[in-house]
């Protein structure tokens, strides 16, 4: 949050910590602009933005499991576990997997906020699995963290009203606090879906959109490696697409379809990039989406660019125009100031092809201004073309300059991710180790079992035992397995 008062030092802000059920009371009523929270049950008034965030375990200073490079239940059999309250539902996710291991969780204090387990934790009085943002604040406090097997994460939901327009300054808000959450992001869908074939839709749908434009980025260049990327970036674009359609929400599809259609400029496949703008620029337009309409006429102009002058389109110029025209329009009226170096970049584009070349540098130089206050380093690549295309030797220093900070800023960034890497290296030789554990009955199995009246009236005493009172045969089939599963498991592991 620093960060972002920093670069909007004119708005004015009131942070009020409160319960969650007060926090959607106010969203409802439209009392504040963004609410924080964890695990948001959903309300058919409310927008919710999930974020899914690492946990980690935590452990008082010097503790003997410091030692160890993972923590897992069997780890903790004989600790006295802090946790948040039991009808959270993280806490629930913490229970389920110390059962998977046979293992009984030793509570020892419940609390609301990862915050108070910390401090506990500190004071020696237990341990805690906690999320990492929390582990990292508290870490001046000498607890220790360790990555926890089975992974589990802490959903962070960032809430807005439906019942009036969002306010820009919220979502630039919103845009700001994800991205500073980019390192304890729980990036893990695509794997968890190549192993167990589950996972989220929508997690899956966008980590593969961001690996389709990391490939779409590398196959900028030339030769065998860029034509690699290049087919690697469409089939992970379209797989993309395909995901958001089926995850099912619009604005997801938008950002899949916008990427694609870069994808497909730059590639030179100019039917299908018009075919994929169509779709965003109807979306859009009739969903409201006001910021993805940016993009979309952005899009656009550099669409008009690739035409060549004298083609069955006689004004790609003035059409582009048009389009950057009515991108600046949409930012005047929304406040939504992070596309004005895109749209100084096209219109340097712009002015070059209409051989301007005072007004593509005027256009550059608030280029290099924006992308220098903001640290927007992805523009740089075009900003350089540019600057060479348009034989600018004055504008170079600022380009050498920018460029160095971008390397400081990369160089750092890469660092911390050969931390991360080696970390999970470690992690992945543990997992390689460990025993594996034996497969469970198939659900043809599970069903041969159900049909046995006797397995059926001995798994309705121990619903009945547990405080249970939905008959079983009032249960979806699905429930009846995952009953039956876990009886099954709990008996293999008293044997």
């Amino acid at each position: 949050m620093a960060s972002f008062f920093k670069s909007q030092p004119q708005v004015q802000v009131t942070l009020e910590p409160d319960r969650p059920e007060r926090i959607l009371d106010w969203i409802i009523a439209e009392k504040c602009d963004v609410g924080l929270t964890a695990d948001f049950p959903g309300h058919p008034a409310v927008h919710a933005r999930r974020i899914p965030v690492r946990t980690v375990c935590i452990l008082p200073p010097g503790h003997p499991l410091a030692a160890q490079d993972e923590i897992v239940p069997t780890d903790l059999r004989h600790e006295r576990v802090i946790h948040t309250k039991a009808d959270d539902p993280f806490f629930q996710s913490v229970q389920t997997a110390f059962q998977q291991f046979g293992v009984t969780l030793a509570t020892g204090m419940e609390t609301r906020q990862f915050g108070a387990a910390c401090r506990l934790v500190a004071e020696g009085f237990g341990v805690s699995i906690v999320s990492v943002l929390d582990a990292d604040e508290f870490g001046r406090t000498g607890i220790v963290s360790r990555p926890f097997f089975p992974r589990l994460h802490h959903n962070l939901d960032f809430l807005q009203s439906r019942l009036s327009r969002s306010s820009m300054i919220g979502l630039e808000f919103i845009d700001a606090f994800v991205a500073s959450l980019s390192h304890a992001r729980a990036t893990w869908s695509l794997e968890l879906y190549a192993k167990t074939g589950q996972g989220s839709l929508l997690d899956i749908a966008l980590d593969t959109l961001s690996q389709g434009c990391a490939h779409a980025a590398l196959a900028r260049g030339t030769g065998a490696d860029a034509d690699a990327h290049r087919d690697k970036g469409r089939a992970r674009l379209d797989a993309a697409v395909d995901g958001l359609r089926n995850a099912g929400l619009g604005e997801n599809i938008v950002r899949g379809l916008l990427a694609r259609a870069a994808f497909h400029r730059q590639s030179g496949n100019p039917d299908a990039a018009r075919a994929d703008l169509r779709a965003v620029l109807d979306a859009a337009t009739r969903s409201e989406m006001r910021l993805y309409l940016i993009d979309a006429r952005i899009e656009e102009a550099l669409q008009w660019l690739t035409l060549p002058p004298d083609g069955p389109d006689q004004r790609p110029s003035l059409n582009a125009h048009s389009a950057l025209e009515a991108a600046a329009a949409l930012i005047k009226a929304t406040g939504l100031k992070r596309r004005e170096a895109d749209i100084a970049l096209v219109s340097a584009r712009l002015a070059l092809a209409e051989r301007a070349p005072e007004i593509a540098r005027t256009a550059l130089a608030e280029a290099i201004r924006l992308i220098g206050e903001k640290g927007w380093w992805g523009l740089l690549p075009d900003l350089a073309e540019l600057i060479e295309t348009g034989g600018f030797d004055d504008l170079r220093p600022d380009l050498d300059r920018l460029q160095a900070a971008a390397a400081s800023y990369h160089r750092k960034a890469d660092a911390a991710w050969r931390v991360h890497d080696a970390y999970a290296a470690v992690l992945q030789q543990r997992e390689r180790q460990r025993p594996a554990q034996p497969a469970g009955p198939s659900d043809a199995q599970l069903d041969q079992m159900l049909a046995n009246p006797q397995v059926r009236a001995k798994l309705a005493e121990i619903l009945t035992a547990n405080g249970i009172d939905t008959p079983l045969d009032d249960m979806p089939r699905e429930a009846q397995r995952d009953i039956l599963r876990q009886v099954i498991a709990a008996q293999s592991k008293d044997q």
